[in-house]
């Protein structure tokens, strides 16, 4: 795994990166942490979230994806069901089916992926788990994980 310390949105901004990935829950609810960021600065990500069943479990695992007009590929990988901080933790099994996913779908077009602690923030993961389950899918791609700094 490859660990950067920065500011993803920043990042994306500047096209420093072609794939942003960030963890969104299944409601289309992108109301609180990186999610909210993204929303804001590129909201077609959002208006693609709108596109797809609003609460179906069906989609944990999955993803959904954007291209923005600067070429910034946004995808919205489904890692968890729910979206309050209370009530839900990382599910394992999501973030190793969307990361799967997003291999095959984006992997061999010398893209540089890049993605938060996904599933440790709010998510509650423990990313010393979670990261060696994205590992094994993505370490044959350019990648960063972003260590969120200012």
């Amino acid at each position: 795994m490859n660990y950067v310390d920065g500011d993803i949105i920043k990042m994306g901004k500047e096209r420093t990166i072609d794939v942003l990935i960030h963890g969104a829950n299944c409601w289309h609810k992108m109301g609180a942490g990186l999610a909210l960021k993204v929303k804001r600065n590129w909201p077609e990500a959002y208006e693609q979230d709108l596109l797809t069943p609003r609460g179906d479990k069906s989609k944990l695992g999955g993803f959904s994806w954007v291209k923005t007009q600067s070429g910034l590929i946004i995808v919205n990988a489904y890692t968890q069901y729910r979206y309050d901080r209370y009530n839900t933790v990382a599910d394992l099994d999501a973030i190793s089916n969307s990361f799967y996913g997003i291999a095959q779908f984006f992997g061999g077009h010398n893209l540089h992926f890049a993605f938060p602690l996904i599933g440790a923030g709010l998510a509650g993961g423990d990313f010393s788990e979670i990261a060696p389950i994205i590992s094994q899918h993505i370490n044959s791609e350019k990648h960063s994980c972003v260590r969120f700094k200012k």
